[in-house]
């Protein structure tokens, strides 16, 4: 994994990273306060948090392969998807997804940040702030990488 210094401020109509090819989702925190970006950008996936308007407080980037991604499992009455990150003992789970009502398709999405297995914080994001397309951009590009999603009872990736 390699932890990326962002010098740039965060400009929420455009991708946070300038390198950003592909962005999963967005969002923001605290009344727009607070903003996250999960961005695939080449063989990396992109981890960016911080104050709207400042350089980011983290931005971690770790290749699609070693990138601990949930795809949803095509089941319940909400389609989700989750990516974890990694960093010095933390873990970063952005968790996005939309009710299947097609009354009142409502994005959901947010952040637990745990350490050693401990909860430490839930950030959800701030209502109509998501932007997620569910696309299948992650996992072709793990696909492409040469990972194949187990579905078994263990679900994971593996090589293929």
């Amino acid at each position: 994994m390699r932890i990326l210094g962002v010098a740039s401020a965060l400009t929420w109509a455009a991708p946070v990273f300038a390198s950003c090819d592909t962005p999963f989702m967005k969002c923001t925190f605290q009344g727009g306060a607070k903003a996250v970006e999960i961005c695939l950008s080449g063989s990396d996936v992109s981890y960016t948090f911080g104050r709207v308007g400042n350089a980011a407080e983290l931005a971690l980037s770790v290749p699609v392969v070693d990138v601990d991604y949930l795809p949803w499992p095509g089941v319940g009455s909400s389609i989700w998807e989750t990516v974890t990150f990694y960093n010095d003992g933390y873990s970063y789970e952005v968790l996005v997804g939309f009710e299947r009502n097609p009354e009142n398709p409502a994005h959901f999405g947010g952040i637990t940040i745990t350490k050693a297995g401990q909860e430490l914080a839930t950030l959800s994001c701030d209502p109509g702030s998501i932007d997620w397309g569910w696309g299948t951009d992650l996992f072709d590009a793990k696909a492409a990488a040469g990972l194949c999603w187990d579905y078994g009872r263990d679900a994971d990736w593996k090589p293929c």
